[in-house]
């Protein structure tokens, strides 16, 4: 029953708001640590923070994302993934081949959806070939179905996007509600599992509904209800911890 901890990085790169790398290295480790420190079992980093979201990222991006992800390794046992926003899959599998990290997030696999006002939709035989190009089939695809902050276009009902999921390598399905901060309905938890594939809450858990949503899942991923303002709280972090093991498992 993994409970990931989604650390949003601070903004990347050639943005002129970036702290400068000092500034920006010693945060991430100090947030990555305090994570740990919590007892979170693995960190996902993401460049929430570079606003507006685009369906692709620049190479300062890259390789900033590269830096950070190096970051984080060096100061945890925890295994680390990264999701890069949008959904610029080639650039997120290369950044955790390069950093050795241990999973991915993708936020379309199997669905077409319109997000950023463009259709959008992802080969997954060209995701698996790149990876394998990469060589980093050890890296786990964790696979959003139905994102949120998207219009799903194509048909497939919630369970059939799953079932295509885990036939098409993903390792584990994120299943969310519409917005960020809102958790999934129960009976789209209960529609996802048995199917194959690990089933994790996506977004909107909180310490006051783990109990309720930790038993119709594998596992979660909670980053905004972490955080005081833009940090992470050392306090939170550690009630959410606290919630998530005194729930009843699945």
């Amino acid at each position: 029953m993994t409970l990931t901890a989604c650390l949003h990085l601070p903004v990347s790169l050639s943005y002129p708001e970036f702290p400068g790398m000092a500034a920006a290295v010693s945060r991430v480790q100090a947030e990555v640590q305090l994570l740990d420190r919590a007892g979170f079992d693995a960190i996902l980093i993401e460049n929430d923070n570079d606003k507006p979201h685009t369906l692709t990222v620049n190479e300062a991006q890259v390789a900033w994302l590269t830096r950070a992800a190096l970051a984080a390794k060096a100061v945890t046992e925890r295994p680390v993934g990264i999701g890069v926003q949008r959904i610029d899959w080639r650039a997120t599998l290369a950044v955790a081949a390069a950093a050795e990290l241990e999973f991915v997030r993708l936020d379309v696999y199997v669905d077409a959806v319109r997000m950023l006002d463009q259709r959008v939709e992802v080969n997954p035989t060209e995701v698996l070939e790149w990876r394998s190009r990469l060589r980093a089939e050890h890296v786990e695809l964790w696979v959003d179905v139905h994102v949120k902050h998207a219009e799903l276009v194509s048909g497939h009902p919630l369970a059939e996007s799953v079932r295509r999921a885990a036939e098409r390598g993903a390792a584990a399905v994120l299943v969310t509600g519409k917005v960020t901060g809102e958790p999934p309905r129960e009976e789209d938890l209960k529609l996802a599992l048995g199917r194959g594939v690990r089933v994790l809450v996506g977004s909107g858990l909180t310490s006051e509904n783990a109990a309720a949503l930790r038993p119709l899942c594998d596992g979660a991923v909670v980053g905004t209800a972490l955080k005081a303002g833009d940090a992470v709280s050392r306090e939170r972090a550690r009630e959410m911890v606290e919630a998530w093991r005194s729930a009843s498992p699945r």
